[in-house]
């Protein structure tokens, strides 16, 4: 999985411009919240498969975070098949 393309697809759904989110800054202030707490869901599971929960979403603070929280559950994933 491409980081950039990860971060523009944050970007997309937080409607900012493509390339904003460069990872290490913190997603509340790109405007983060709730609503996008479910678009990030719906977007790992329409991408990857994936079902997140909101919990574990919560704890991240940053994009980087959101990336590897993806990367590790994509990884657990492939270990359960």
């Amino acid at each position: 999985m491409d980081k950039s393309a990860f971060l523009n697809d944050i970007d997309e759904l937080l409607e900012l411009a493509p390339g904003k989110l460069k990872g290490s800054e913190a997603l509340q202030s790109a405007g983060w919240d709730s609503l996008a707490i479910i678009g990030f869901m719906a977007l790992c599971d329409e991408r990857f498969g994936l079902q997140i929960s909101p919990m574990e979403i919560r704890d991240c603070e940053t994009g980087d975070q959101l990336f590897a929280l993806v990367q590790n559950s994509l990884a657990q994933a492939k270990e359960e098949v």
